[in-house]
């Protein structure tokens, strides 16, 4: 009797699945993102690995919102006595949390739930994708599931970096392109420029895609009409709207390279790193899957595509010739951005998730050769079956990872648990009378923006071990107060005419006031 009520609501969910297939799918992703546990992270500060990355974006949406909403003059906290303007990745993401900041009030919950917004509609996008071509909702849920629940890929989707909102913006675009194959309707065309330029624009590497969408557009013109991918004048549509993204994407860098030519920032890389030899590659491709290969993905996600490749290259004739050349041109360009930037690689495994289009096209093309060519219900069932064991496995592996990230051993294991007492210093701050626009030296921080932006103050960061002669150079930059983790005075040590001007102390923190420009109003309270 149980079994067979465990069979009855299984057939209501699948026929469900196949009638609301949208709504059962997002229904779904809520129930994996509660497993994940991202309800609990989603309203955290920067914290755990690349909290320098985070921190950076981070500041650019929170200075908007305080400081100017000029879109072309993003801003950060390290200002080192200038504007603190700086070149950076389109900031389309940092622009529209900084309007939600101006409506709400600040709380970085609106910045990871947008980035997680927009990682979720790709998700449905390519979900739309494989179940044209599969006609099998539950198969295609569960390849687009066992493709994203990667540790890498499910830490920084609600988060600060651009990656995952790349990412979900341009699997949108390829649900654009295939839908202009299907139903040639201008929309459709537009909205696929539209997504592609912004997934490009914010992060430039999602311009594989579009480079493949042009070199597929470009065989379909040249084939005979029989053989053609789709209709003759889709090809020229492609292009153009392709070209015309690049051409959008590489101009916004130009300008933003102009803008840290003119104020003089240098926060954000914006530069290739490629190994200087055969050797150096081979080390480096070595030293990342020894990194990385356990965050990159799970062990059951990298038998289940060896296996689809295997699968794939066995039914090679019986693959959708569409799907095939653009899984080429995708491990083309993939492969050349890994080697060209295979430095970045070595210390920043977030640069994996440009390569997740090529994962989630390797599953279509192997998915679409198996079912097309095997039958039988018994075959596509087992596959059913396999992906979905994948799914579970994986889910385990990434709910363990996620919850030590983001938690103070995460913290401790990447370094960054010094920042975790700037997290609430910021009332503090303002009750010692001290603006957010007053500039500050905040000691003992290598990154351009951590403490500063956690502390939501302008100024400069100063590294740890300043010698003697450096310090004198420091103390006559021309801020209004010292802000001093006395954890780390036995590195260096304040003036006596410094230490002599102590006006506050949170936690660890000491803070200084150093020059006759800083006011506040009332007497510091002493802190509990």
């Amino acid at each position: 009797m149980f079994s067979q009520n465990i069979a009855k609501v299984l057939t209501k969910l699948l026929v469900q699945l196949e009638q609301k297939p949208t709504t059962v799918f997002i229904v779904t992703l809520l129930i994996l993102f509660y497993y994940l546990r991202f309800d609990q992270y989603i309203s955290l500060r920067p914290i755990s690995d690349h909290t320098w990355a985070q921190c950076d974006r981070a500041s650019v949406a929170r200075n908007y919102a305080q400081e100017s909403m000029n879109f072309f003059l993003p801003r950060v906290n390290y200002t080192a006595g200038k504007t603190g303007i700086s070149g950076l990745e389109f900031p389309a993401v940092n622009y529209f949390v900084a309007i939600l900041y101006k409506l709400f009030g600040f709380n970085e919950f609106f910045y990871r739930a947008t980035m997680l917004s927009l990682i979720s509609g790709g998700l449905i996008a390519m979900m739309h994708i494989l179940n044209q071509l599969l006609k099998n909702t539950l198969l295609s849920a569960l390849l687009v599931i066992c493709v994203y629940i990667s540790p890498a890929l499910t830490y920084y989707s609600p988060n600060f970096l651009p990656d995952a909102a790349g990412l979900g913006l341009i699997l949108i675009s390829w649900y654009y392109f295939f839908r202009s194959i299907k139903v040639p309707s201008t929309n459709y065309f537009v909205l696929f420029g539209i997504t592609g330029a912004l997934a490009c624009l914010i992060k430039i590497t999602f311009l594989i895609s579009i480079v493949t969408i042009i070199s597929v557009s470009i065989i379909n013109l040249i084939m005979r009409s029989e053989k053609r991918f789709f209709p003759f004048h889709h090809s020229t549509k492609f292009i153009i709207i392709s070209i015309l993204i690049s051409f959008l994407t590489f101009g916004w860098y130009i300008y933003a390279k102009y803008l840290n030519e003119t104020y003089q920032s240098w926060i954000f890389l914006m530069a290739m790193k490629p190994p200087q030899s055969y050797h150096e590659l081979i080390f480096d491709l070595k030293l990342i899957w020894f990194r990385y290969s356990n965050i990159y993905h799970t062990t059951g996600f990298y038998i289940i595509s060896s296996v689809s490749f295997l699968l794939m290259m066995l039914n090679l004739r019986h693959t959708n010739k569409l799907l095939l050349a653009i899984l080429i041109f995708l491990y083309l360009g993939t492969a050349s951005f890994a080697i060209l930037m295979v430095r970045q690689f070595t210390n920043h495994e977030y640069y994996i998730i440009a390569l997740f289009p090529v994962f989630f096209f390797q599953l279509l093309v192997s998915a679409e050769a198996i079912k097309k060519y095997h039958k039988r219900k018994l075959i596509q069932h087992t596959l059913i079956v396999v992906v979905l064991a994948t799914v579970v496995t994986s889910a385990i592996t990434t709910r363990k990872f996620l919850k030590e990230r983001f938690s103070i051993a995460g913290a401790v294991n990447s370094g960054t648990d010094s920042y975790l007492v700037y997290h609430d210093i910021e009332p503090y701050l303002r009750s010692l009378g001290i603006r957010y626009d007053q500039e500050v030296l905040s000691y003992f921080d290598y990154s351009p923006n951590v403490t500063l932006y956690l502390m939501n103050q302008k100024g400069w960061t100063i590294p740890l071990g300043k010698n003697e002669s450096s310090l004198e150079a420091v103390l006559k930059m021309k801020a209004d107060y010292i802000i001093f983790d006395e954890r780390y005075s036995s590195v260096t040590t304040l003036p006596e005419y410094i230490k002599n001007q102590k006006i506050g102390q949170f936690k660890s923190i000491a803070i200084y006031w150093k020059s006759d420009t800083a006011k506040y109003k009332t007497q510091p309270p002493d802190h509990q």
